[in-house]
């Protein structure tokens, strides 16, 4: 039983869904994110956080695993 409860701040935030593990995909998504922010004039507000959406419970191969990438971020100059 979690014992904590975290909420995420009021803002604007940057989603990215990945295939396979966050670990697997650190670099591409990294770099993805990066210019996605500087394309659209964003800064990134905090760090990046992961969320499984279908993982090791419903799939026993890692290509198969679905993770959302997020993080919040603010207009920049």
């Amino acid at each position: 039983q979690c014992s904590e409860i975290y909420t995420l701040p009021l803002g604007l935030y940057v989603e990215i869904y990945i295939n396979g593990t966050f670990y697997e995909n650190a670099v591409p998504v990294s770099k993805a994110i990066e210019e996605f922010l500087r394309a659209n004039r964003l800064q990134a507000v905090g760090d990046v956080l992961g969320l499984p959406i279908e993982n090791h419970l419903l799939h026993n191969n890692p290509d198969k695993y679905i993770n959302k990438a997020f993080l919040q971020v603010e207009k920049g100059q």
